[in-house]
């Protein structure tokens, strides 16, 4: 994978910071947040889960299930099927990096669509 133009500018700079200073460079490289530790790894995936954990929590099933299945009442099956399909919506949104238009829908009760 390439590295972006930010990321390759960020690290020679911590590798000259490192120099100048005399410090590890893995040590520099952790603190400008360049180098993924499996702590850091883990907290990530946490923060993610923790995220998406709260946005769903300013859902309901119903608006969900309106959205998704055209109307607001069904079983919890259906409920559930709707709830997949928003976490499908939020998941492609961060990939392309949009969430904040998610957010934006969401608050305007247009949800995306999820295209099978």
């Amino acid at each position: 994978m390439p590295i972006d133009p930010e990321t390759y500018i960020r690290y020679h700079r911590a590798v000259t910071k490192a120099k100048a200073h005399g410090a590890p460079l893995s040590e520099v490289l952790d603190r400008d947040q360049l180098l993924l530790t499996q702590a850091r790894r883990r907290q990530i995936e946490e923060d993610a889960l923790k995220s998406l954990f709260n946005r769903l929590g300013k859902q309901s099933a119903a608006k969900l299930m309106r959205y998704y299945l055209g109307r607001d009442t069904g079983t919890a099956a259906e409920a559930f099927a709707a709830v997949e399909q928003w976490i499908e919506a939020v998941i492609r949104a961060v990939a392309a990096g949009n969430l904040e238009e998610v957010d934006d829908q969401a608050n305007e009760m247009q949800f995306p669509k999820v295209q099978p």
